[in-house]
């Protein structure tokens, strides 16, 4: 999700070329299991399975993100640790040394994660928007999932009321055995 510097496009633009580019072949299909309460609604369209690839291709970008962020962070205390104070100081003055050319580095995959991380959110939440607009049984439901085979499904949510019963319950009878 890069923009050239000759012809910045939006973000919206930039998400929409991604999603268009998406071939089925391409599709990150969800590997979860669908739980035995959950009451299946639909199989994801189309819309939804991109949605969701990039959602999962911005998450295993910011995996990889993380990741190098941290090797680099390593790399840059060791460098730190080894030398004394007056030559850091020195050093850190200098926008050609090696000290400032690692926290350039370094402060180019935080600003690089900050914005997949982001994205990542957005589209998160545009795929549990998208999946709710696309299946009306879904509008009011506070659980919902994408299961393997691409099932849109809603699970009930215990109320606070049988929740806190049923552990009242549990306590009660484990207490008077």
């Amino acid at each position: 999700m890069e923009t050239t510097s000759q012809s910045p496009i939006g973000v919206l633009q930039e998400v929409q070329d991604q999603l268009a580019a998406l071939t089925p072949d391409q599709y990150i299909a969800p590997t979860e299991r669908q739980e035995d309460d959950a009451v299946f609604v639909m199989t994801a369209p189309d819309s939804l399975k991109r949605l969701y690839t990039l959602f999962r291709i911005l998450t295993l970008k910011c995996e990889k993100l993380v990741q190098k962020g941290e090797k680099k962070s390593i790399e840059l205390l060791e460098y730190v640790y080894n030398k004394d104070a007056v030559a850091l100081i020195t050093e850190d003055a200098d926008p050609s040394s090696r000290l400032s050319g690692m926290k350039k580095s370094l402060e180019a995959v935080h600003l690089e994660l900050s914005r997949t991380d982001s994205l990542h959110d957005i589209l998160k939440g545009i795929f549990w928007l998208e999946a709710r607009r696309l299946s009306p049984d879904l509008r009011d439901k506070s659980s919902i999932g994408l299961y393997e085979g691409w099932a849109l499904c809603w699970r009930k949510m215990p109320s606070k009321g049988s929740l806190s019963q049923s552990i009242i319950l549990r306590i009660a009878s484990t207490s008077s055995s």
